[in-house]
């Protein structure tokens, strides 16, 4: 016994840990990330008669009349795993939970599974236990993600099966589709991937034929979903994510740093400190740019590379390439953490095994440092939210801003008050002795184009969707059965 568990600690310890976040999940509830609550609006909408994909609002010149808008920002797997829960009886939360549960179980799988062919038994005891201790980890037991965890669990079997499957190019417009629809950005690590499979062409005309099915494939994607609405890459954010600057030089920093500052929490850690004016703006890039240095310097190719390696390059660098193009053209493309989070477990292995060794035990240490805080995490998002009979807000605070509504905004990246940072609101619409009425406001819309425009002042149309509460308390209010009910 004692053999067997100086040999596979760190089995046991990743599985107490994933243990504790799943459970820690279920008592707490878990509520959406504000993202995430889009695909329930969503959800209702196409409940209550709207076309699929939409979300519906009441036309403010017209309040008999619905407008619908097609949502391509996010692509639909974020809402109809828990969707199709929700329409066979569970509530929003359980939908939620059993979402993350197989999700979260299926990706930490699907990576172990591909990274035990790259490293030796003794680096991949390190890496798995440096990866479930990991904050991008349990963070998806702290709010239900949508994409992001979708985009978690499928990615390392399409990178599997492109490494070391067969026919993997026949089971393309599969993978892309499969992909798409969890997360978009899905399709930026398949560009880089299907070249190095397909490098260095010997036969083009084969080649082309091969990959006929999957540009059909794609110009579906766009001509049935990415064309008919707004996009991260279609709009313009000159302001930035979450008040660090947006200009054009800076949007390469980010990207090159991600092996060492997304795994490592670097990026997290320096973003908190330099939001809380304890950190000079040249210090934070300067960091950043130093982390990038040594990114580059542990994934730069030896004589012999694996083709993991290999693959794990060419991710690296159109990735970094892609984004620093978008953010230098101001695109709405945030750099947030967690659309980074993917590179920085392609390259996570390679990272790790090329790492000194004395620090893989201070590493574990730092990692169980930060894992200690997620009860304290989980009461903290808890406290900051509103719970309904099947679903949890975020963040419901009672603000002037815009006038007469009940913020519903995101803690983690939002400053309430601050236009471009709020994601919802419920506005007091008519106050009578039995009944207030209220209206969900997504973004603070406009009537020309409701989804993802500047949060409005007062002066601003507000379209929205009205429900009505019994009395002034959002305690007792059942989302399923007021959201989306025509005035």
């Amino acid at each position: 016994m004692v053999t067997f568990l100086k040999k596979h600690w760190f089995w046991l310890l990743s599985g107490v840990a994933l243990l504790y976040y799943v459970v820690l999940m279920v008592a707490a509830h878990t509520p959406a990330f504000a993202d995430a609550l889009r695909g329930v609006e969503v959800a209702q909408s196409y409940f209550n008669g709207a076309p699929f994909n939409h979300i519906s609002y009441v036309n403010p010149n017209a309040p008999d009349v619905l407008l619908h808008e097609f949502v391509a920002w996010w692509t639909p797997g974020q809402y109809l795993l828990p969707m199709s829960l929700f329409a066979i009886g569970f509530s929003w939360t359980a939908a939620f939970n059993i979402s993350i549960i197989v999700c979260l179980l299926l990706g930490v799988w699907g990576w172990v599974r591909l990274w035990k062919r790259e490293v030796s038994f003794q680096i991949l005891a390190w890496l798995i236990v440096l990866f479930i201790l990991n904050r991008n980890v349990y963070w998806h037991t702290l709010l239900y993600m949508g994409g992001d965890l979708l985009l978690f669990a499928i990615l390392p079997y399409f990178i599997h099966h492109m490494l070391y499957g067969k026919k993997a190019i026949e089971w393309l417009p599969f993978w892309i589709l499969a992909g798409f629809v969890a997360k978009a950005s899905f399709l930026v690590f398949i560009i880089p991937i299907v070249i190095w499979k397909c490098y260095p062409f010997k036969d083009l005309k084969k080649t082309v034929i091969k990959l006929l099915p999957s540009a059909v494939v794609l110009l579906m994607i766009w001509l049935l979903f990415l064309s008919q609405g707004h996009t991260p890459n279609a709009n313009i954010d000159t302001e930035g994510y979450g008040n660090l600057p947006h200009r054009a030089w800076n949007g390469w920093i980010y990207g090159w740093a991600a092996p060492l500052a997304i795994p490592f929490w670097l990026w997290s850690s320096l973003e908190s400190v330099w939001k809380n004016a304890l950190l000079a703006e040249w210090l934070l890039y300067a960091v950043f740019i130093v982390a990038g240095g040594l990114s580059i310097f542990l994934l730069f190719p030896r004589k012999k590379m694996s083709k993991y390696h290999q693959m794990a390059i060419a991710v690296y660098v159109f990735f970094v390439a892609f984004f620093a193009v978008n953010q230098m053209s101001f695109k709405a493309i945030s750099f947030e953490a967690r659309h980074f989070y993917p590179l920085a477990l392609i390259t996570l292995p390679i990272v790790v095994k090329r790492m000194p060794k004395f620090i893989l035990p201070i590493l574990l240490i730092v990692a169980f440092a930060d894992v200690y805080r997620v009860y304290s995490l989980h009461n903290d998002i808890s406290n900051r939210y509103c719970k309904t009979k099947s679903l949890m807000l975020p963040y419901c605070v009672e603000e002037d801003f815009p006038e007469n509504a009940i913020i519903i905004t995101d803690k983690w990246d939002a400053l309430p008050g601050i236009p471009n940072t709020h994601k919802m609101a419920l506005e007091l619409v008519n106050s009578e002795q039995k009944t207030t009425q209220y209206r969900l406001i997504t973004g603070i819309e406009t009537p020309n184009r409701p989804i993802f425009t500047t949060l409005g002042s007062s002066e601003r149309p507000k379209v929205g969707v009205f429900f009505e509460l019994q009395k002034e308390d959002l305690l007792p209010l059942e989302l399923d059965a007021y959201i989306f009910v025509e005035p």
